[in-house]
Formats: C-alpha cells, structure tokens, sequence
C-alpha cells in the first residue's frame, strides 16, 4: 500500500484501517499484509515517523568594569521554538484502531527552558 503520509495528525500518522487484519486478506493502506514468500511492502525501514527538531540559542554580552575585571552575561534556550517532538507510530499491524497511532511525545524532549548566568574574571 501507499506508505507515504497523507494526512498527519497528532493521533493518526498514516492512512489506517479499522478492520482487523487476517492471515490471508488485503486491506487498503499501508498495513495490509504481504504475499506468502514477499519480505514486506518493499523493503525495510519505509515507513518514516515525525521528525525531530531542537533549536538551542545562546546569547553573551560582555562588559569591561576596569582593566582588570571583566563580566559576562549569559542566557541560553533550549528548545528555543517550543516544539512538541512526537514519539514513533504505533507499528502493531494486527490492532484496529491503534496502527500508526502516536500516543506520546520523545521522553528525551522537555519544553522551552531558559538559563541564565553571569561570570565574573579578575
């Protein structure tokens, strides 16, 4: 079937059935069964999930107090833009109604955070 994702929603990545499968029936979409002796659709590693995206932005400000003293001000974003980076579908092929379904966000991804730092040098 036609892996490619058409309509991309939070809840339903690829196009999907609601019929459960069966040993020897096709269905429409991409989680129809392949031919008895055919390594899947057509190949591996077709099915492509969302994407990550991570914008990290740091700003300095340097000021010179005296010759010999220096500060600097600091403040650094990670994940600058705020963006929900969604988990992998779902890749139960078997399971109607969840197939293709993200129903969580990457555990390594947290929301906008600011830090902020001031270094002194004498």
């Amino acid at each position: 079937g036609d892996w490619h994702a058409d309509n991309q929603t939070r809840d339903q990545w690829f196009k999907t059935t609601s019929v459960a499968l069966t040993a020897n029936g096709q269905t429409d979409g991409p989680w129809r069964r392949p031919q008895r002796g055919v390594f899947g659709n057509v190949g591996r590693n077709r099915l492509l999930g969302p994407g990550v995206s991570l914008w990290d932005i740091s700003f300095f400000k340097n000021f010179h107090i005296t010759e010999r003293f220096q500060a600097q001000f600091r403040a650094e974003s990670f994940n600058f833009a705020n963006h929900i980076n969604f988990n992998q579908p779902s890749t139960c092929v078997d399971c109607p109604g969840s197939a293709g379904k993200i129903t969580s966000i990457l555990p390594s991804t947290t929301p906008r955070q600011w830090q902020f730092g001031l270094r002194l040098e004498y």
